[in-house]
């Protein structure tokens, strides 16, 4: 399992283990996604194509265009100028999910076939999307992870999504990796936090081994 600790200071500005510092990485790692594709040389708006003329395109090196603005439910509280909630204790954490050449996801067509874990959560709009939803690892993690909202394409807090047109992923050129949010509203601090973030559809392996991190990411969150 890799681990990764992503600690800060809530009151610091600048400096190591800052609030500026993390902001500075957030930026850096996006900025990609804040570039439009003016003359469409690369990339496609693939939600308003047919699902099954979307590969064609991919083989001819076109993707889909993906934009920060692209996440939602409302106000986008994951952003530079709220400071992607680290000033408050309200870390926002990108979630995305690897390229894997090739592979195409299988979501879930029926309620019956979703874990039990998110069974609560799905709807019949959901057939066409990788599910992910991000919680404490353990029961003592679960008990300081106080609530979590998803902001991605989906537009539902309580799970994020992303569609399931970006894919197969083809090593096309000006790829751009979807990606939902992960605000952490609530949580405990000076306490270190176990928390799991996990992709859901049929072709992705489910495992009730909490130790199991396929098709899931962990780290860790300490804030003074």
């Amino acid at each position: 399992m890799d681990r990764s600790l992503l600690k800060w200071r809530s009151s610091r500005k600048v400096g190591h283990e800052s609030t500026g510092e993390l902001i500075e990485n957030i930026l850096e790692w996006g900025k990609i996604h804040t570039v439009k594709d003016q003359f469409h040389q690369q990339m496609i708006d693939c939600a308003a194509i047919p699902r099954h003329l979307l590969i064609n395109y991919f083989r001819q090196g076109l993707s889909c265009i993906f934009l920060v603005t692209d996440v939602k439910p409302g106000p986008n509280p994951c952003t530079k100028p709220k400071s992607f909630g680290y000033h408050k204790g309200r870390p926002c954490i990108a979630i995305k999910i690897n390229r894997i050449f090739g592979w195409i996801p299988e979501p879930y067509q029926s309620k019956e076939e979703v874990p039990i874990e998110i069974r609560h959560l799905w709807q019949p709009v959901m057939k066409n999307f990788i599910l992910i939803k991000c919680f404490g690892q353990y029961p003592t993690d679960e008990d300081l992870v106080h609530e979590v909202d998803h902001i991605s394409i989906l537009g539902n807090k309580a799970i994020g999504g992303i569609p399931t047109y970006f894919y197969p992923f083809l090593n096309q050129p000006g790829y751009r990796q979807p990606y939902i949010w992960a605000q952490f509203i609530k949580i405990e601090s000076n306490v270190l936090l176990n928390i799991v973030c996990r992709a859901y559809a049929r072709n992705i392996r489910q495992s009730t081994d909490i130790e199991d991190m396929t098709g899931a990411v962990h780290f860790e969150l300490f804030f003074e």
